[in-house]
């Protein structure tokens, strides 16, 4: 047996921290100055194996189409895939390609904004997919467009577009200017439609064109008539309004009607008074008549 008897206190401090190092370094192989807590970072990654990362594989892009996706993630209300803007684009752009008149951009535009679940396309991201995607075409874009309201038609649209002249009005008021229009044409029928539309002066014609395009022959025909005033037969540059040689006829029960014919230089060619034409005046103008003057005869509708 050992005695300790009379040993010093701190000798005795020495042979206890001596026989448990011994025994660590029996147990677990470790120096008595090692620490036996492990660091941070070893205890969260105890029990877990690693694996090696992944590479990323990153798409090369061109400075045009990288230009075109920041532009177009800023005016969408939220971002889209690459892939799904690029897709957008090149639709854009064939679409104009075969139509970038005005009807054409609304139609592209209108196309656009209505397909469900989709962002609604600004025009900044139009301007965006088409200086990248069809730079060309960029100079044929309207100045101003907005989505066709709900419930309107293509052709209500077009019309909306063709007539919108900048002053303020909304779409609906604009659309309901050209409905009425094609209301007031509704009373009249045959010649009596003709001459009205000249006497107008070709009221609304994109209403005609795009809203009733059952008066586009009336509006035809009532741009080879004329009405009252003074013209010149063919252009021989002067500042009065151009009428074609032809065979003209007035309004059946014309009264009081003065009508003549001239040359070039002032002189008169041949004219009339009528107090009382039942089925009209019928007046021949020639290829070398100067000019036509006609007061208190109404519409000229061309006959031959």
């Amino acid at each position: 047996m050992i005695d300790f008897h009379g040993e010093p206190l701190t000798r005795l401090r020495f042979h206890a921290v001596a026989l448990l190092g011994a025994i660590g370094l029996l147990l677990g192989g470790c120096s008595p100055d090692e620490s036996t807590s492990q660091p941070a970072d070893a205890k969260s990654t105890a029990g877990t194996s690693t694996t090696p990362s992944t590479p990323v594989t990153t798409v090369s892009r061109s400075p045009a189409d990288a230009a075109f996706l920041s532009e177009a993630n800023a005016a969408l209300d939220n971002t889209m895939s690459s892939e799904y803007l690029l897709g957008r684009r090149k639709l854009i752009c064939d679409r104009l390609t075969s139509d970038h008149t005005a009807t054409g951009w609304q139609a592209v535009f209108d196309a656009e904004h209505s397909q469900a679940n989709e962002p609604v396309v600004t025009i900044a991201f139009l301007q965006a997919a088409v200086k990248s995607g069809c730079p060309k075409l960029a100079a044929t874009m309207p100045k101003a467009m907005e989505p066709a309201p709900i419930g309107m038609t293509k052709s209500e649209a077009a019309y909306v577009q063709a007539a919108d002249t900048g002053g303020g009005l909304t779409s609906d008021e604009i659309l309901a200017g050209g409905r009425e229009t094609c209301a007031t044409l509704t009373n009249y029928a045959g010649e009596q439609l003709v001459r009205y539309l000249i006497e107008e002066n070709f009221p609304d014609e994109d209403a005609i064109r795009f809203l009733c395009p059952m008066y586009r022959s009336a509006l035809a025909q009532s741009k080879l008539g004329f009405g009252d005033g003074n013209y010149q037969v063919g252009n021989r540059g002067s500042n009065l309004l151009t009428i074609k040689p032809g065979t003209y006829r007035s309004p059946p029960g014309t009264r009081n009607c003065y009508w003549e014919r001239s040359t070039p230089e002032g002189v008169t060619i041949d004219n009339d008074f009528v107090t009382n034409a039942p089925a009209g005046v019928l007046v021949k103008i020639r290829p070398g008549d100067g000019a036509f003057t006609s007061s208190e005869c109404g519409s000229w509708l061309r006959v031959k």
